[in-house]
Formats: C-alpha cells, sequence, structure tokens
C-alpha cells in the first residue's frame, strides 16, 4: 500500500476513530442518563406508595373517628354522656312501676360522685361518675324481679350495673293483698354511671 493509499484513507480513519469514540462517549452517557431516570423512576414509585399509604392510612382513622363521634353521639342522646336527668329517672321508674303491676317499689338515688371501683382512675377530660340507688320490692315471683331490672337496664339513662340483690320469701300475707298478694321481697343496689365530659364544662 503506497503512501498516496494512506494519505487518503487517513481522513477517513480518523473520521471513523472519532465517530467511535463519539459513539462510546454517548453509550457511557446514555447508560448514566438510564441510570438516573431508573433511579428518579424508584424514587417517584417509592414516595407514590408512601402517599397511597398514608392515604390509606388517613381514609382508615377516618373511619374510625366517625364510629367514635356517631357512638360518642348515641351515648349524648341516650343520656350517659352529659348531666344526671333525675327527673326523668322518676318518670321512668313510676312507669316501670305501673306497667309491671308491682304491689311496691321503692327506691332512693345518693348524690353523683367519681367511679370508686378498685383499680378503676379517671384521667384526662372524660370523668365516669355514678349514682347508687337502692331498691325495695314487692314481688309475686322471681320474674318481675329479672323484668324490672331489665326494664330499668334498658329504659333508664345511664349504664346499669347490679351490685347485689337480696331476694327474701314473705312469711305470711295477711294483709298483704289476699291469695294474690305479694309472695317475696327484694332488695337491690344499682350504680348508675354516666360520663362527664370535662371539655364541654362551661370555663
Amino acid at each position: 500500500m503506497n503512501r498516496e493509499v494512506l494519505k487518503a484513507l487517513a481522513f477517513p480513519g480518523i473520521v471513523a476513530l472519532a465517530l467511535v469514540c463519539a459513539g462510546v462517549a454517548l453509550l457511557t452517557v446514555v447508560d448514566g442518563m438510564l441510570k438516573q431516570t431508573s433511579g428518579e423512576l424508584a424514587r417517584v414509585r417509592s414516595e407514590r406508595l408512601a402517599i397511597q399509604t398514608k392515604l390509606m392510612q388517613a381514609t382508615d382513622e377516618e373511619q374510625l373517628i366517625r364510629k367514635r363521634l356517631a357512638a360518642y353521639e348515641r351515648l349524648l342522646q341516650k343520656g350517659v354522656i352529659g348531666d344526671e336527668r333525675r327527673l326523668d329517672w322518676v318518670d321512668e321508674m313510676q312507669r316501670i312501676r305501673n306497667e309491671r303491676k308491682l304491689f311496691e317499689l321503692k327506691y332512693s338515688i345518693d348524690p353523683r360522685r367519681p367511679v370508686d371501683y378498685p383499680g378503676f382512675r379517671n384521667t384526662g377530660d372524660v370523668e365516669f361518675a355514678v349514682s347508687r340507688m337502692r331498691l325495695e320490692l314487692m314481688l309475686l315471683h322471681e320474674g318481675d324481679l329479672l323484668m324490672t331490672l331489665n326494664d330499668i337496664k334498658s329504659r333508664i339513662a345511664p349504664h346499669v350495673v347490679v351490685r347485689a340483690c337480696k331476694l327474701d320469701r314473705l312469711a305470711g300475707r295477711a294483709g298483704m293483698g289476699g291469695p294474690v298478694g305479694p309472695q317475696l321481697r327484694a332488695e337491690c343496689g344499682l350504680d348508675l354511671i354516666t360520663i362527664r365530659d370535662r371539655s364541654l364544662a362551661p370555663s
């Protein structure tokens, strides 16, 4: 191969070498861009997953808050939360006596005070309070006692806890209504539990 041929091939060779170098450089740049793009894509996916997770948590928390709020509203409407409604209690006890046709129903209700159950302690803005009820009944049979207690639990506004009941059979029925007079005397202790929301108290 003579010098003239080499001269003729020199420029195309240089151009080809430059193109190869440029191609290698371009491939390096493209590879770097692909890696950077992949990293950005992974970051975007991670952020999207984090946002979706937070959105799901927020949705779950919203549903939980709605459920708790609905339960709070039910307790508020029933009278478990708030001030005592003693006049309503008196009216309801009279209705129970009349509807059950009880021979006698006497009761007394102590002033409300904080719940003093063992191991229980009021904390925060919510205070559980109890009004002790003493109940005396003259009954025809045990079923009257059970139905009366169920009525009190379902119709008296607060949450009702039966602490104890004592049931005695009457020795004689003379002067107590004849052959269809009361057969039993019951004494019960009940707790009427209400909830005070201190955050609603006037400042």
